[in-house]
């Protein structure tokens, strides 16, 4: 079943406080960085891409937060229309 999910900023926490730091970790602290996650599937471990601010993209599994890798995606991108409007580390970052 996939559901057609929209991530924002209200909602992404609900991710779980496990999931966001990796999330946050593989942002390696680039102010420039820009994470999109995938919005199909159950919204559980979604997979993810970030855009680091000298241009690299990595290609996130959610399950396991290292590089994607099915069907040579490695260094690709995800499908526009599969993914969410991107986010930067600060929008990300709950102060504590």
């Amino acid at each position: 079943m996939t559901n057609n999910l929209e991530w924002t900023t209200d909602n992404i926490h609900d991710l779980g406080r496990k999931f966001m730091q990796s999330l946050i970790e593989n942002m390696r602290g680039d102010k420039g960085a820009i994470v999109q996650l995938g919005q199909s599937g159950e919204g559980i471990q979604p997979n993810y891409q970030i855009t680091y601010s000298n241009g690299v993209r990595r290609i996130i599994s959610g399950s396991s937060h290292s590089n994607f890798k099915k069907n040579n995606m490695k260094n690709e991108k995800f499908n526009p229309e599969n993914i969410s409007v991107g986010f930067s580390l600060d929008q990300i970052v709950v102060p504590r």
